[in-house]
């Protein structure tokens, strides 16, 4: 069988309790999948991505701001952060504070 990635993303500000009974939730379903011996050949979380763009309204603070949130999950999960999405017009402004940038190019929607 070919090797398939699945990615699966969300974003909530870090004080939401809901979000972080998400966020333990994802951990369990993590150690389930990666510990069962049907499964564990076939599907397995490898990382985390920190998908905190939420479109042009996105500043660097609030980006900077989920690094946090992300660092948690990622020392809670044992997986590493593989990568934070950004705005293509906010790459530049990081300079090195982030690692592991994914510029996004966002789609406007035409009304």
């Amino acid at each position: 069988l070919p090797e398939v990635t699945f990615i699966f993303a969300g974003k909530a500000a870090a004080g939401y309790k809901t979000a972080k009974s998400i966020i333990k939730y994802i951990i369990n379903v993590a150690d389930v999948i990666n510990n069962d011996e049907e499964t564990a050949g076939k599907i397995k979380f490898t990382a985390i991505v920190n998908n905190s763009n939420l479109g042009v309204l996105t500043t660097k603070e609030d980006i900077l701001a989920s690094k946090e949130s992300a660092e948690e999950l990622s020392r809670l999960s044992g997986l590493p952060i593989k990568m934070t999405t950004v705005s293509c017009d906010l790459v530049n402004s990081f300079n090195g504070e982030i690692d592991n940038i994914f510029p996004l190019k966002l789609q406007k929607k035409i009304v």
